[in-house]
């Protein structure tokens, strides 16, 4: 008995070995497990230093930082399938060019608009200071360069290298931020802590890009001029389809903790950020291996090998987000009290239908990101419809937190649903 599972073990250890996807699949998955341990242990430290309000605060920052980081990740995704496509260095150097400069100049619109607006976000949100919006600005901007340069190391299919700029991210955001905290700047030095964390990956990020062969683009943060369009017009509808959908889902996941900051008492909304975060693992923790689908599937190549990556994407996710999600749901209180602290459990009983919202919502990803990823257009309809429904929910129905947490998992529903029917009537039309 105990030979056969011996056996069965090292079978199994042979087929990673041997498979280059589930290879790249276990390397990623085992770097994002230390960065999401990281990450997710930022919130119960940072849980036990604030106050529930400040948490929130945090929260809602964090939730910002997602859907303004949405245009860089398109942008990102753009890059890595403009890698793929154009495998000479020369033939991609001029389309990556035009399409950072775009970026920049994106963030630097993006700073203007925040620093102004930040005085009325800071009374629309209940903030008690404008300096998180401020820092966010400046974030956004200082992760142009990074973005660019993890999806370049992502398109060469380099995990082991993108996970140690990740996990060096991770890592020093947690010091940076507890430190900060504990001198007395409270959220301010939460989000302080992630600007410091950005630096240090930037720069580690840089040094890996060049080396696989990235030529130096820092001399059009130097010379600002306008992007030549005409360049990179191949490009635009593609980008315009990333933008669709990665908007959509970034807007979902984080939708729910803005509509509760806004409309409830600050303490309440920073219980149900700290719930929130907590269901947030699901997604996260199957993140990768979107990562390592988008990195591997071949937009001209054959069907079959890409159909392949996927059924072993959703094998994968089921087995990692399935498992997750029976640990929440079976013992809420423990898992809340464990990663957020005790103060959270007079929520805890939100955690198993927010959970389940957070795996669909992952799962239908997964499959947007495919579709993406071989340039069908019906994947940004799908997404669309999803946050249609999930936003006309909330704004008709937000008199308690439970009617945010069903907002979130119809949402999530229906986005899985219009992206299984798009998926197969695009393929069967294109």
């Amino acid at each position: 008995m105990i030979s056969d599972i011996i056996r069965r073990v090292i079978s199994i250890a042979r087929s990673i070995a041997q498979s280059p996807f589930l290879r790249q699949n276990a390397i990623f998955f085992i770097g994002s497990t230390v960065v999401s341990f990281l990450n997710y242990l930022y919130y119960p430290v940072l849980g036990r230093l604030l106050s529930p309000a400040d948490f929130g605060e945090v929260q809602a920052i964090i939730s910002f930082f997602l859907q303004t980081g949405v245009l860089l990740s398109v942008l990102s995704l753009v890059t890595i399938n403009v890698v793929k496509r154009y495998p000479q260095p020369t033939d991609q150097a001029p389309l990556l060019a035009e399409i950072e400069r775009i970026a920049l100049w994106i963030g630097l619109i993006f700073c203007v608009a925040m620093a102004i607006a930040s005085t009325w976000l800071q009374g629309l949100l209940n903030f008690t200071s404008p300096w998180p919006f401020l820092l966010l600005a400046f974030s956004v901007l200082l992760g142009v360069p990074g973005a660019f340069a993890g999806a370049y190391i992502q398109a060469h299919q380099r995990f082991t290298q993108l996970s140690t700029a990740n996990i060096l991210g991770a890592g020093s955001k947690l010091m940076f931020s507890a430190a900060f905290v504990l001198v007395g700047l409270r959220a301010v030095g939460a989000v302080m802590g992630v600007v410091a964390s950005q630096i240090l990956s930037l720069i580690y990020s840089t040094v890996v890009a060049r080396r696989l062969g990235r030529q130096n683009s820092f001399r059009q943060y130097l010379v600002l001029r306008r992007p030549d369009v005409s360049l990179i017009r191949p490009e635009l509808r593609y980008a315009g389809l990333v933008l669709l959908t990665s908007l959509a889902v970034n807007t979902i996941l984080s939708l729910d903790i803005l509509f509760a900051k806004h409309y409830f008492e600050p303490v309440e909304a920073g219980l149900y950020a700290g719930i929130a975060t907590v269901a947030r693992i699901i997604f996260f923790l199957t993140g990768p291996l979107t990562g390592v689908l988008v990195a591997s599937v071949i937009p001209l190549g054959p069907a079959a090998a890409n159909r392949d990556l996927l059924q072993r994407s959703v094998f994968l996710l089921m087995l990692l987000g399935g498992g997750a999600l029976g640990l929440f749901v079976l013992w809420p209180g423990w898992v809340t009290s464990l990663l957020v602290g005790p103060r959270y459990i007079e929520v805890a009983h939100l955690l198993p239908t927010l959970s389940l919202a957070i795996f669909i919502l992952s799962l239908a990803n997964l499959l947007l990101l495919y579709q993406v990823a071989l340039r069908r257009i019906w994947a940004a309809p799908a997404a669309v419809v999803g946050l249609v429904v999930i936003m006309g929910w909330l704004l008709r129905h937000h008199q308690s937190i439970s009617d945010i947490v069903n907002g979130l998992l119809a949402g999530s529903i229906v986005l899985l649903i219009s992206t299984l029917i798009t998926g197969w009537w695009g393929k069967r039309v294109l």
